[in-house]
Protein backbone atom coordinates (compact mmCIF):
# COMPACT_ATOMS: atom_id res chain seq x y z
CA UNK A 1 0.00 0.00 0.00
CA UNK A 2 1.48 3.59 -0.90
CA UNK A 3 0.84 6.13 1.42
CA UNK A 4 0.41 9.77 0.70
CA UNK A 5 3.24 11.24 3.23
CA UNK A 6 5.79 13.56 3.41
CA UNK A 7 8.58 11.07 4.06
CA UNK A 8 9.42 7.37 4.18
CA UNK A 9 11.26 8.61 7.71
CA UNK A 10 8.65 9.07 10.42
CA UNK A 11 9.94 10.57 13.48
CA UNK A 12 7.19 11.37 15.81
CA UNK A 13 3.59 10.49 16.10
CA UNK A 14 0.81 11.81 17.87
CA UNK A 15 -3.00 11.08 18.76
CA UNK A 16 -5.73 14.24 19.14
CA UNK A 17 -7.52 13.54 22.38
CA UNK A 18 -9.82 16.03 21.63
CA UNK A 19 -10.76 14.03 18.28
CA UNK A 20 -9.95 10.24 19.48
CA UNK A 21 -9.20 8.39 16.78
CA UNK A 22 -10.31 10.61 13.75
CA UNK A 23 -6.92 12.40 13.32
CA UNK A 24 -3.11 11.17 13.38
CA UNK A 25 -0.62 13.57 12.97
CA UNK A 26 3.07 12.04 11.75
CA UNK A 27 6.31 14.21 11.96
CA UNK A 28 8.95 13.33 9.20
CA UNK A 29 12.17 13.98 7.61
CA UNK A 30 9.59 15.95 5.25
CA UNK A 31 7.63 17.80 6.86
CA UNK A 32 3.82 17.10 8.76
CA UNK A 33 1.32 14.63 7.48
CA UNK A 34 -1.54 14.19 9.10
CA UNK A 35 -4.65 11.07 8.45
CA UNK A 36 -7.40 11.54 9.23
CA UNK A 37 -9.71 8.20 8.78
CA UNK A 38 -13.50 10.13 8.71
CA UNK A 39 -14.49 7.90 12.05
CA UNK A 40 -13.73 4.12 10.14
CA UNK A 41 -10.15 3.10 11.09
CA UNK A 42 -11.30 -0.08 9.92
CA UNK A 43 -12.43 1.17 6.47
CA UNK A 44 -8.99 2.67 4.93
CA UNK A 45 -11.02 3.19 1.29
CA UNK A 46 -11.91 6.58 3.35
CA UNK A 47 -9.32 8.11 4.68
CA UNK A 48 -7.37 10.95 3.76
CA UNK A 49 -3.84 12.57 4.31
CA UNK A 50 -2.98 16.22 4.50
CA UNK A 51 0.67 16.68 4.60
CA UNK A 52 2.20 20.27 5.66
CA UNK A 53 5.70 21.91 4.19
CA UNK A 54 5.72 25.20 4.17
CA UNK A 55 5.28 27.31 7.66
CA UNK A 56 7.48 25.05 9.19
CA UNK A 57 10.91 26.39 10.63
CA UNK A 58 12.41 23.23 9.37
CA UNK A 59 10.73 20.09 7.15
CA UNK A 60 12.76 17.74 10.11
CA UNK A 61 10.05 17.20 12.50
CA UNK A 62 11.19 16.13 16.01
CA UNK A 63 7.79 17.10 18.05
CA UNK A 64 4.08 17.45 17.88
CA UNK A 65 1.93 19.29 20.10
CA UNK A 66 -2.09 20.33 20.25
CA UNK A 67 -3.18 22.66 22.38
CA UNK A 68 -6.99 23.06 23.97
CA UNK A 69 -7.63 25.57 20.44
CA UNK A 70 -6.77 22.63 18.28
CA UNK A 71 -3.68 24.41 17.11
CA UNK A 72 -0.62 22.43 16.17
CA UNK A 73 2.99 23.61 17.62
CA UNK A 74 5.82 21.96 15.67
CA UNK A 75 9.14 21.22 16.88
CA UNK A 76 11.74 21.37 14.19
CA UNK A 77 15.48 21.25 13.65
CA UNK A 78 15.21 24.88 13.48
CA UNK A 79 12.51 25.78 16.25
CA UNK A 80 9.44 26.05 16.90
CA UNK A 81 6.40 26.35 14.41
CA UNK A 82 2.54 27.14 15.15
CA UNK A 83 -0.14 25.81 12.31
CA UNK A 84 -3.43 27.12 13.64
Amino acid sequence: MQLNITSDKVIETILDVEKQIEEKELGTYGGVSYLDDNGTPGNKADDTWTSFTTGLASLQVYAIAIDSGEGKWIGTQDGVSYLP
